[in-house]
């Protein structure tokens, strides 16, 4: 017999349905399994049944074991991971301004090189070539 338990007794034997079971141990599935959550229950919020027994847990926003004997269920605090959050945030959003400003500052400083490189052969060019340009060109006319 399924989900029982026979043991023998000065009368011949005795048969007791399995915890978590109930019905007429002398027949074959006799004993059917309880729905224990319909029942009393030492869940403090949510019951699940399970084959021969049952389980408790916590509705999302909270924590615990979700057990009347135990630590029960009570709302979870969001405090440490909203200040967590805004940290990572703001240490992310000051990296990324720090990088863009160096890398601006980089280049700037390779622009001024280039600046006076420019410059210093447009002098050159002004003062030196041009001059001697404008004879050659009085030359010919």
């Amino acid at each position: 017999m399924e989900n029982s338990e026979c043991v023998d007794d000065k009368n011949g034997y005795r048969c007791i349905c399995k915890d978590g079971y109930q019905g007429n141990p002398y027949l074959a599935y006799g004993c059917q399994d309880v729905y224990e959550c319909s029942t009393n229950n030492n869940c403090s919020m949510r019951c699940h049944n399970t084959v021969g027994n049952y389980s408790c847990s916590c509705p999302r926003g909270y924590k615990g074991d979700g057990r009347k004997d135990g630590s029960g269920c009570t709302k979870k605090d969001y405090i440490i991971e909203i200040a967590l959050g805004i940290s990572i945030g703001l240490l992310v959003l000051v990296t990324l301004t720090f990088s863009l400003c160096w890398i601006t500052s980089m280049k700037a400083e390779s622009l001024d090189e280039e600046d006076r490189e420019w410059f210093t052969r447009a002098y050159y060019r002004i003062t030196k070539e041009l001059p001697s340009r404008s004879r050659e060109w009085e030359e010919l006319t």
